[in-house]
C-alpha cells in the first residue's frame, strides 16, 4: 500500500513538472518572438510538443496569472474569431529571472 501511494505521488510530481515545463516553453517562445502569436503558431513553433487540446488550457492559465495577454480578433462575420497572445512584462520578468 505504501509503495502504491509513493508511485501515485511520483506520477503526480512528474505530471506537474511536465506541465510547468510546457508553460515555460510557451513563455520562452512568446519572449523570442516579442509579437502577438496565435495558439496554432505557438504549437508549430514548439515543434508540436503541445497538443491542440492542451495549448489553450495552458494559455488560459498563463493569462489568469498575468503572464500573457490575449486579444481576440473577429475574422469572419459568421462569428469565427482568432486569439492572439503576447507575453506581459510579468511573464518576461519570470523568464529573465530563471
Amino acid at each position: 500500500m505504501i509503495i502504491k501511494n509513493i508511485e501515485i505521488l511520483l506520477k503526480q510530481i512528474v505530471f506537474k513538472i511536465s506541465n510547468n515545463g510546457i508553460k515555460m516553453s510557451i513563455l520562452e517562445i512568446l519572449t523570442k518572438h516579442n509579437q502577438e502569436v496565435s495558439g496554432l503558431e505557438l504549437m508549430q513553433k514548439s515543434n508540436n510538443k503541445v497538443e491542440v487540446g492542451t495549448i489553450y488550457r495552458y494559455l488560459k492559465e498563463l493569462e489568469e496569472k498575468g503572464l500573457v495577454s490575449c486579444r481576440t480578433e473577429s475574422i469572419d462575420p459568421q462569428a469565427l474569431s482568432m486569439k492572439f497572445y503576447l507575453i506581459t512584462d510579468k511573464g518576461r520578468g519570470l523568464i529573465l529571472n530563471i
